[in-house]
């Protein structure tokens, strides 16, 4: 049987908890070594929601400066460091990535923009027709069927007028990016617009 050992109520830069386990009839005592302040002796451990108080102390999350918009880490799932630019800045997204010009021909120009998961982050598109125009944005891998696929979310342009908007982090696909332009609103609407009534750009990744 090993011994029982008693840790001193500190040691180094580390505060030692006892604590009771019971395990059927009998206990069992424990001990923890809990990281505190060498300073204070104030455990820097802090519990969710607790509030804050001057001078309180905790552990330095260092950053890796990493320039380019690349990943290192080389399998789904491993840890991974916080990446900051050249000037500090923490990176939350990387660049765009990818921009399709959008030009309508005579049809509902039903067209896949990417086969895989990714995010729009943004367009400018300009209707140059007398009528609203209506951008159709799909979640799927395959070229999406107008009137029967599902709709994700709808751009819709006014007459003879521009929209331009900036995603931010990004509207997120899980399948594919999928797109159609139709004169109608509704999902089911087949009608086809002209050729040239929207042109523009998407931003994706």
């Amino acid at each position: 049987m090993a011994e029982n050992i008693q840790l001193p109520a500190s040691a180094g830069n580390k505060k030692v908890d006892t604590f009771v386990r019971t395990e059927g009839a009998d206990e069992v005592h424990m001990q923890a070594m809990v990281p505190v302040d060498p300073l204070s002796g104030n455990s820097i451990i802090k519990q969710e929601d607790s509030p804050s108080a001057s001078g309180d102390a905790g552990i330095v999350i260092l950053a890796k400066r990493h320039d380019a918009d690349t990943g290192d880490v080389g399998t789904d799932g491993d840890y991974s460091t916080l990446k900051t630019d050249e000037n500090g800045r923490l990176k939350v997204t990387t660049s765009l990535g990818s921009h399709t010009k959008i030009k309508s021909i005579t049809s509902t120009n039903a067209t896949i923009i990417k086969a895989s998961a990714g995010r729009i982050y943004g367009w400018s598109l300009t209707n140059t027709s007398a009528t609203y125009k209506y951008v159709k944005l799909y979640n799927l891998a395959t070229l999406p069927v107008p009137g029967v696929t599902l709709v994700l979310d709808i751009i819709a342009i006014p007459p003879n007028d521009n929209v331009s908007f900036n995603v931010g982090t990004g509207m997120y696909f899980s399948l594919g990016i999928g797109l159609a332009i139709t004169d109608g609103p509704d999902d089911t609407d087949t009608t086809a617009v002209a050729a040239n009534n929207v042109i523009g750009t998407l931003l994706f990744a």
